[in-house]
């Protein structure tokens, strides 16, 4: 997955930062603010969450998956 097309073009990004882990996810997941949806690509479904607690663990998870992930 790090080189298809998409990739590349964040990669070219001044805006964006870029990381891998060795595991393949079938979901996806946004935090803003308060909020969390989380995206199951296969089945084109999205859950979005509301709740601050839920919002600040999985801002924590996110930084523990950054920190073990590689450029």
């Amino acid at each position: 997955m790090r080189n298809t097309d998409e990739v590349l073009d964040y990669k070219k990004s001044k805006y964006a930062e870029l990381r891998f882990i060795n595991h393949y996810t079938p979901a996806g997941v946004n935090i803003h603010g308060d909020n969390v949806a989380i995206f199951v690509w296969k089945k084109n479904a999205v859950f979005v969450l509301t709740c601050k607690e839920i919002a600040d663990s999985f801002r924590e998870y996110f930084k523990v998956l950054w920190k073990d992930s590689k450029p």
